[in-house]
Order: structure tokens, then sequence, then C-alpha cells
């Protein structure tokens, strides 16, 4: 887009921004119930829409399998909304902070104060997670917010920005649309915060484009994501959980595994074992309406880069009749990587040391980024924004097992896939518990001075 097509996007764009933001300053430090009453407003625009939702995904992909529509996106949206209406009011609790001697008797503490107006960019393979994730933390902290929706994904963008206009004021959230150019336009915006999901390539363009006026930002990037086997690790279940997060949404998910490292020897086991993982879940993966397509045309054409090349098994053909059509399982394994490409041939001397195999990866992707380290370490981190609490982990594994032997089972339905996400549930409800708890601990101690 040139010049002055971006400013045309800006004329159109800066109206919208304005209006937000003279609410946003009419009502610098809304309350508890107002920003609440806006949560509430997002759930049922959720829930009440969810089929509309999901099928218009599906059209947008050519084919996006409903079940993992509904179990990726409506149930983590829902969730998203209703822990931060659990946890809002704590949230919005001044925290007190010690002083220094020289400061006696003074005290000092932090207030929470909304930013203005935020702008969120989302990304096309989860469009309405990663609308809705960002949009419940920006409005529990009480802003204003203008989202702009992927053109990769035109009918969810429609459908969305109309359900935006009818759950609220035109004041509370916009959503806009458009292409890249207007993405540049969005980015160069004054907002209070600006989140981003997408590719690291585009990422420095909204970097740049944000530091133009000093605008913070957070962005969510694509980066490298190997999975690697121990030597003292079952293969078959490496397989099988490698498979199933490599499978669903074909893919097309930021920390899907692109890369798999297995001691020396055991490559061909590790892709017989894959290949008996992705047969039983999907048993004619090219047709079944279970397993999503890419999202374009353009972004299947670069199926090849990705998958070194790799060809249909003798006699395949894949069914150009669905708009997008997936990939096989051929290109499935090939699009993990090959050992030689970072390590040298897996028989190679030191191969089975997984320490040795984390040192090399890293040192062969010096220069090319941070995304590997910087991937390793948030996923070490307790606690983060948009992050998980480390207490969490052991029920989201115990559920990977039992989603996977849903899948196993063949039992497809949202009805139980959703029984296979109980522990889940009840993990996540768990750990609310013990987030009160903790609020209950702060409040005591700030009391007790």
């Amino acid at each position: 887009m040139g010049m002055n097509e971006t400013q045309a996007a800006a004329m159109v764009l800066a109206p919208i921004h304005q209006r937000l933001r003279e609410a946003a300053a009419r009502d610098a430090h809304p309350g508890w119930d107002a920003r609440d009453a806006r949560l509430a407003a997002l759930e049922r625009l959720v829930r009440e829409n969810a089929p509309a939702i999901a099928e218009a995904i599906r059209g947008d992909f050519g084919n996006r399998s409903l079940h993992e529509t509904q179990l990726l996106e409506l149930f983590p949206s829902l969730e998203a909304i209703r822990h931060a209406r659990r946890h809002l009011k704590s949230w919005m609790r001044p925290e007190r902070r010690a002083v220094s001697m020289w400061f006696l008797p003074g005290r000092a503490r932090v207030l929470h104060q909304p930013l203005g107006v935020v702008g969120i960019i989302v990304p096309w393979n989860y469009p309405l997670l990663l609308a809705v994730g960002p949009l419940v933390a920006a409005l529990a902290a009480g802003n204003r917010v203008m989202v702009k929706m992927s053109e990769y994904t035109p009918a969810m963008s429609d459908l969305f920005a109309r359900l935006v206009g009818k759950y609220f004021a035109d004041d509370e959230v916009a959503v806009v649309q458009g292409d890249a150019g207007v993405a540049q336009a969005f980015a160069l915006l004054p907002f209070g915060h600006l989140l981003f999901t997408g590719s690291t390539k585009v990422g420095y363009s909204v970097m740049r484009a944000a530091a133009e006026n000093l605008t913070p930002v957070t962005l969510e990037l694509g980066g490298k994501s190997p999975a690697i086997l121990g030597p003292d690790y079952p293969l078959e279940k490496f397989a099988e959980r490698v498979m199933v997060a490599k499978t669903m949404n074909a893919g097309q998910t930021c920390i899907a595994p692109d890369y798999v490292l297995v001691p020396a020897g055991q490559a061909r086991e590790f892709i017989a074992a894959a290949r008996k993982v992705v047969d039983a879940c999907y048993p004619d993966i090219l047709r079944t309406p279970d397993y999503s397509s890419i999202i374009s045309e353009r972004h299947l054409d670069l199926a090849p880069a990705y998958t070194g090349g790799a060809k249909l098994a003798a006699g395949s053909t894949i069914p150009r009749e669905r708009t997008r059509a997936p990939i096989s399982f051929d290109q499935l394994v090939a699009s993990l990587g090959t050992l030689t490409q970072i390590l040298g041939p897996s028989d190679a001397p030191g191969s089975t040391d997984v320490g040795s195999l984390l040192n090399r990866t890293a040192l062969a992707w010096q220069g090319r980024g941070t995304e590997f380290n910087q991937a390793l370490t948030e996923m070490s981190a307790a606690s983060g924004v948009f992050g998980a609490r480390a207490d969490d982990i052991g029920g989201l594994i115990t559920s990977l097992d039992q989603l996977m032997s849903t899948f196993r089972a063949k039992q497809v339905s949202l009805d139980g896939l959703v029984r296979s996400m109980g522990d889940l549930s009840a993990q996540w409800q768990g750990a609310d518990q013990g987030d009160d708890e903790d609020d209950q601990k702060n409040q005591a101690e700030r009391h007790g001075g």
C-alpha cells in the first residue's frame, strides 16, 4: 500500500480512535460496575452467538472443524471472561508498598489506572480467541478498545464487527477491517498500549510504527517449537502428543511442533508411531470435516517450502472441491523438520544427549532472532500478563492425556471433548480458589500493616 493509501486509511481510522479517546477522558477511572458490565456484555456476545461464530470461521478456512473451534476458541474465551470477572475486584485494589526510613511516616501505594485506548491487531489462525483474550484484559483494566481483525478471515471479521456494534456502545469498543495497509495505519495511532499477535517479520513493522508515538507494545510472535524425546521417555506417547498438537487446526498454531529431536536410530520408529496416531484420529484425513483446511490458497501454495517438497502417497490426490485442501500425513511429518537441517545426521555421535541437542540447536539459531530463548524463558515463567500459573500445569497435562484418549476412541463430539476436559475445569476452579485464598491473605496483610 502506497503512502497516499496509507494516509487514506489513517483518515478513516483517526475519527474512530478520537471518539474512543474522548470517551476515555470523560470517564478516566471507570468503577467495578462499569467494567464488569462490559465483560458481561462480551460474555453474552460469545455465548449467544457461538454457532454463528463457529460457522463463520469454518467458512473462512474453507473447512474448520467445528469441534476444534469449540474446544480451542469458544471454551477458552468464555473461561477467560469468567476468570476476569471473578478476580476483577482484587485486581482493582490499591497495593501497598514499603517506604524507606527517610520518608516515614509517609506511606506508598500503587493505584492501577486505565491507559485510555488500547489497540489489538488480531491474526487469522484463531480469530475469536486472539481477539477476545486481549479484549478481556483491556476491558478489565478499564480501557476503551479498538480492534483490527485479519483480512484472511472476512466472514468472522464482519460478524465480529456487527456483534460488537450490537453489544457495545460505539465509544466502548470499535472493530475495523482491512488489509495490511490498514494494519499499518492502525499501528501508527497513538494508543495507550498496542497488542499484536503474528509473525516476527510483521512484529518488527508494528514496533517501528508504534515507536513513532512511544506506544508501549505487547508482541506475541511466532518462533521455533522443537519437540525433544528423551531416551527414557515412551516413544509412542511422545508421538501421540506431538501429532495431536501438530494436527489441531492443521498445524496453524504458533506453538505447534515444527522440529522433532529424537535419539539416534529412532527416526523411522517415530514416523511409524506418528502415522499410527494420525490414522487413528483421522482415517480419511483429506476428506473428513474434523480436520481443518489451510486458511488460504496463498498459504497452501507455501506449504511445499515448509514440508521439504513432500509428496502424496501413490494414487492419492488432494480434493480440490474443498476450498482449501488440508495437508496429508507425509506433509505433516515433513513439516516437522529433519534432524540433518540443524543437528546433522540422526546417528551423529552424542545425538542421544538431550542437553547436547539443546545446546547445538540454540547455537544453530544464534543470529536468527531471539524466539528460541524467549520461548523457553516465557514457558518457564510461573506467571505473566497472558501466562499460565505454574500450579495449573499438572492439570493441563492430565487433561491433555484425557483429550488424547478421546481422540483415540474417535469421540469427536463436543460433549465428549468437553467431558475429557473435566479435570481442566476442576483444576482451573482449584486455581481460582487458590487465587481467592491469596487475595484474602494479601488483604489481611494489608489491613495488618
